[in-house]
């Protein structure tokens, strides 16, 4: 019974990721000139006949952006090593016996290894082929500029199309119901804040446009649902293996 509820909840869930994702994603492949109108916004230049002259990104060069951009980072991807520690200290201590327990952590572990890190990271960013705002010409770069999901871009690897770091920052919401005891509130609320200012900080830096943050994040916010349902289809569940390593 608890298996099915929680089925039918993922599959709602995911349905209304990839209906949002679906949106997002026609809205700024046919109207380009919003990720441009939004990226300008953050970009340091000065006014001629033609327009404004990019000439970079004020948020790129300050310290104490690349400071909080390296810390939003490395939260979580190391978030899933102290998951998979809890996995081991729980099912020592327990012999294996919360099997829901350990299997919510599994599967958030697994999300992130299938969102972020496969999907975004590994097939995403390494084909799409969509330069980065500050590599393009518009933005004081030398590539031209690609729409969202125009795949013939001149960018060759590490691209802009989705933000992995966005993605990461989406799985991070996922934690919210993990949180327990007397600090959940303050917890949750520096995840959802570290969740929020990571895709800004891209964007206002150049590192990418707001869809790339956008999509990226919906992406990682959905990948633990995404991973659930799907290994109701495998004949090997998360389930069957602690049941053996008993």
């Amino acid at each position: 019974m608890i298996s099915d509820i929680r089925t039918e909840r993922d599959a709602i869930f995911l349905l209304r990721c990839v209906f949002a994702w679906l949106i997002i994603f026609v809205v700024f492949r046919n109207l380009p000139s919003i990720d441009l109108g939004l990226t300008t916004l953050f970009c340091r230049g000065s006014a001629t006949q033609a327009g404004l002259l990019c000439e970079g990104f004020a948020a790129r060069e300050s310290e104490v952006a690349t400071v909080f951009r390296k810390l939003f980072y490395w939260i979580p991807v190391l978030a899933p090593f102290a998951l998979l520690a809890n996995i081991a200290w729980t099912g020592l201590r327990s012999g294996w016996a919360d099997r829901e327990t350990l299997r919510t952590r599994a599967i958030l572990i697994g999300g992130f290894l299938l969102g972020p890190v496969l999907i975004v990271n590994g097939l995403l960013k390494t084909f799409s082929g969509r330069p980065r705002p500050h590599e393009t010409i518009d933005f004081g770069g030398t590539l031209p500029f690609a729409a969202a999901g125009d795949f013939s871009g001149a960018c060759i690897a590490n691209c802009s199309f989705v933000s992995g770091e966005a993605a990461s920052a989406g799985w991070l919401i996922c934690l919210l119901p993990l949180l327990k005891g007397r600090f959940r509130t303050v917890s949750a609320a520096v995840i959802i804040d570290i969740s929020i200012a990571t895709p800004l900080l891209r964007v206002a830096m150049g590192g990418h446009y707001p869809s790339d943050v956008a999509l990226g994040w919906i992406m990682g916010l959905a990948s633990p649902a995404a991973l659930s349902l799907l290994l109701i289809f495998r004949p090997i569940r998360i389930s069957a293996t602690l049941e053996r390593a008993r």
